[in-house]
Formats: structure tokens, sequence, C-alpha cells
């Protein structure tokens, strides 16, 4: 007879806790195939993972890169929220740059969400991310609340 496939339940603390120590102990090539993966399945319990098991920035480029070509409108703000305060301003604005050169929507997607993620104080990263907000303004009904 058919089992249905058990629901995967969220991660409470404890074992969110206990998965980052073997994460940590494994190698880092290993822990960010695992956290990769499992945002795909819980995407808040595995961008937690991520800032507490990944290390490498160049794991953390491609992790973002990832969440701005899977997520939405809604989900990309959890994204920036999450992986810019690691990455830096002016890292993430270059990689959103970088593929929103290539898919426009992620340019918009990104610049509705990107100063509530920065907070941007230093002059020069708000300049950034008001021009990147002209470059790519955000289309329909969001756009009336832009800006």
């Amino acid at each position: 007879m058919y089992k249905p496939v058990a629901r995967v339940r969220l991660l409470d603390a404890r074992r969110q806790n206990r998965l980052a120590r073997r994460l940590r102990a494994m190698p880092e090539v290993r822990a960010y195939r695992f956290v990769r993966r499992f945002i795909v399945i819980d995407n808040h319990a595995g961008l937690n993972l991520a800032n507490r098991v990944i290390r490498s920035t160049a794991y953390l480029d491609d992790l973002f890169t990832f969440g701005l070509h899977h997520s939405t409108a809604g989900s990309i703000r959890e994204w920036l929220n999450r992986l810019c305060p690691r990455l830096g301003a002016a890292r993430s604005l270059e990689l959103i740059r970088r593929e929103a050169t290539a898919d426009p929507e992620i340019g918009r997607r990104a610049a509705y969400w990107l100063p509530a993620a920065l907070r941007p104080a230093d002059p020069a990263t708000a300049a950034a991310v008001r021009q990147l907000r002209a470059d790519y303004p955000a289309a329909g009904p969001v756009a009336l609340e832009a800006v």
C-alpha cells in the first residue's frame, strides 16, 4: 500500500542548534550543499542555517545569487534581510546589478526591498541604492508605494 510522504516539520531551536553543530563539523562544501538543498524545503530555517554555518564568501555569493533567481517578489525580502548584512552593501549591490543585467525582474524585486535590508547610512551606499531603484523601477501597484 502507498504511504503518503511525511510532511516536513519546521525545525525548532533545539533541532536547529544540533543541525548547525553537525554542519559546522563537516567540510564546508558538504555543509553548503546541504544548506542549499534545505533552503528549497524550508526557506526560513535554511537561511538561518546558512548564516550560522557558511563562512566562505564564495558560497555566500553563490547562495545569494541562487536566492535572487529563485525568490518571489515577497520572499526576496527575507533573502536580502538575511544575506546582505553578511555580504556587505557593496558586494550585495554588485551581485544584484550583475544578475539584473541578465534578468531585469531581479533588479525590480531587489530594488524595492533593498533600502530596508541595507539601511544605508553611508552616503555612497544610499546613492547606489537610489541609482539601482532608478534603473529598475517597480512596475504595477508596487510603483505607487515605492520611494
